[in-house]
């Protein structure tokens, strides 16, 4: 099941699996079922292309499972690294 907030609601079901969202990075949290590759390769460069150019790729995130204010990451994290190294919130 797919869960997103939309301002400030959390919703599920089939038909929110559409619905984008912005998600304050200090309320994402890496999934500890993640593959654990180096998430370093490059991600200066992908920090210099997302400033340049914005974020152009979406990441995927869930409801934390025992924390209802966060959330895990399931896809992106490269992208969330260069985020936080931008300063971005």
């Amino acid at each position: 099941m797919v869960f997103t907030l939309v301002n400030g609601t959390l919703l599920s079901g089939e038909s929110d699996v559409n619905r984008f969202t912005l998600v304050p990075l200090d309320k994402i949290e890496a999934s500890p079922y993640a593959a654990r590759v180096d998430q370093n390769v490059e991600v200066d460069k992908l920090a210099e292309s997302m400033r340049r150019h914005g974020q152009l790729a979406d990441v995927l995130v869930r409801v934390h499972p025992s924390s209802s204010d966060k959330f895990q990451l399931i896809y992106g994290h490269r992208r969330v690294a260069a985020a936080k190294i931008l300063g971005w919130e």
